[in-house]
C-alpha cells in the first residue's frame, strides 16, 4: 500500500510527463497524524516504515505539532507524524484531465453507460454487457470503485470492498479567528479536518459503528452530524461552528427556447453522478429539437461535476457528428476553471454570456 502510495504521489508530481493533459489539482498543505500515549508505538513503527520505503515522513513531538499546526492543543498528545509534502487532489479536475488524455489519445468515451456484466468464456474475459448491447473486449479494467463488488462477485472474484458512510460536515470559523493550514487526522477521536475555501474546514468523522449500505447514491435520508460536533470537542478550536451550505439541488433541469432557429438550453441547479443520466436524457431531448446550433446556458447551475461533464462531452461529439454547432456560455467562475483545466475549453467553445454565444453560432 505504501508503495502504491508513493507511485500515486509520482504521478501527481509529475503530471505533465505522466498524463500529459490537464491538472490533478494538488494542494499542498502538510499532512499529520496526531496521537495519545496509547497509540505511540504503532505510530513510531508505521513512521520507521514509511521511512524505509522512500516516504518524506518524520516523528513529531508535541512542541513540533504546536510549532506545525497552532490550532491544535497539543497538551494531551503523545506525538505525531508528518508529512510535509500531503495533501489533496480536485477529484473532478483528476478525473476530467485524465478523460481529456484518453480523448486526445484516441478512446472513445460511452458516457453515461452502465456495465451490467463481465463478459467470460472459457476462463477469459471476452467482453462486458451493457444496456446498449455487447461490447468485446480482451481486457477489462474495472475501476468502479464502491460498485466493483456488483461485477465481480458473480465471477468469483472477491474484493474486500464495503459501501459504508461516513459523517461529514462543512465548519466555518468566527470571523477575525486564525485559520487551520494543515490536513491533520486525530487518531484518538477518528476525525480527519482540512481547510477548504476561506474560513471553511471539512471534517470527517469515523464512527465506531458504520452501517453498510445497498445503494451509495440513494438518499441518505436525515444527517445527524452528531458525531463530528462531538469529535470537534478534541484538540481542534472551539470555534469552530456549522456552516450552512449555499443552496444545493439534488435534482436539475435543462428549460430550451429558439432564437432565429438556434435552441438555447438553459440548465438549472447542480449536475452531478446522482442525476447525470437525468440530465443525459434532457440534453438528448433538446438536441433532438435543434436544426443547427445549440446554446448551453450555465447561468444557474452552481456545480458539474466529472459525471455531468462526461454528459456534456459526449453531446459535443455527437453533435459535431451531425453537423451542428455547440457552444457553452455564462459559468461561474470554478466551472469554467474545471473546463479550461480539463482542456475541454479547446474541444467546445465557452462564452462569456448568452449574447456572446449566440452570436458566435450566428444567431
Amino acid at each position: 500500500m505504501v508503495r502504491m502510495a508513493l507511485r500515486g504521489f509520482h504521478c501527481i508530481r509529475n503530471w505533465a510527463t505522466e498524463v500529459g493533459y490537464g491538472d490533478p489539482g494538488y494542494i499542498r498543505l502538510g499532512y499529520m497524524l496526531i496521537v495519545t500515549e496509547n497509540q505511540i508505538d504503532g505510530l513510531r513503527r508505521n513512521v520507521e516504515l514509511g521511512r524505509r520505503l522512500g516516504v518524506d515522513t518524520r516523528f513529531v513531538g508535541p512542541d513540533e505539532i504546536a510549532a506545525v499546526e497552532p490550532l491544535v492543543n497539543a497538551e494531551r498528545l503523545a506525538g505525531g507524524a508528518y508529512e510535509p509534502d500531503g495533501g489533496y487532489i480536485d477529484v473532478t479536475k483528476m478525473v476530467l484531465s485524465w478523460l481529456g488524455a484518453a480523448t486526445a489519445a484516441g478512446a472513445e468515451v460511452l458516457a453515461p453507460l452502465e456495465v451490467e456484466e463481465i463478459l467470460v468464456s472459457s476462463g477469459a474475459v471476452t467482453g462486458v454487457a451493457t444496456a446498449r448491447g455487447v461490447i468485446a473486449a480482451p481486457l477489462v479494467v474495472v475501476a468502479t470503485g464502491a460498485w466493483a463488488r456488483d461485477l465481480l462477485d458473480p465471477l468469483g472474484v472477491h474484493v474486500p470492498i464495503e459501501r459504508r458512510r461516513l459523517d461529514m460536515a462543512m465548519l466555518e470559523q468566527e470571523p477575525g479567528a486564525r485559520g487551520l493550514h494543515t490536513f491533520i487526522t486525530d487518531g484518538n477521536s477518528n476525525l480527519v479536518i482540512r481547510p477548504d475555501m476561506g474560513r471553511r474546514v471539512l471534517a470527517v468523522a469515523y464512527p465506531p459503528e458504520m452501517p453498510e449500505v445497498d445503494d451509495p447514491l440513494a438518499d441518505a435520508g436525515p444527517v445527524d452530524h452528531e458525531t463530528t460536533r462531538r469529535a470537534s470537542a478534541g484538540p481542534w478550536p472551539s470555534a469552530y461552528r456549522p456552516w450552512p451550505s449555499p443552496r444545493r439541488s439534488m435534482t436539475m433541469g435543462i428549460n430550451a427556447e429558439r432564437a432565429n432557429g438556434t435552441v438555447i438550453a438553459k440548465a438549472d441547479g447542480r449536475i452531478d453522478s446522482s442525476n447525470s443520466r437525468e440530465f443525459h436524457s434532457d440534453l438528448e431531448a433538446v438536441i433532438a429539437e435543434s436544426d443547427a446550433a445549440l446554446v448551453l446556458d450555465f447561468e444557474d447551475v452552481s456545480y458539474v461535476s466529472s459525471a455531468g461533464m462526461r454528459v456534456i462531452l459526449l453531446a459535443a461529439k455527437n453533435l459535431q457528428k451531425s453537423g451542428m454547432r455547440f457552444v457553452l456560455c455564462s459559468m461561474n467562475d470554478s466551472i469554467r476553471e474545471v473546463f479550461k483545466i480539463s482542456g475541454f475549453d479547446k474541444i467546445i467553445p465557452i462564452h462569456k454570456s448568452q449574447a456572446e454565444a449566440l452570436s458566435a453560432v450566428g444567431a
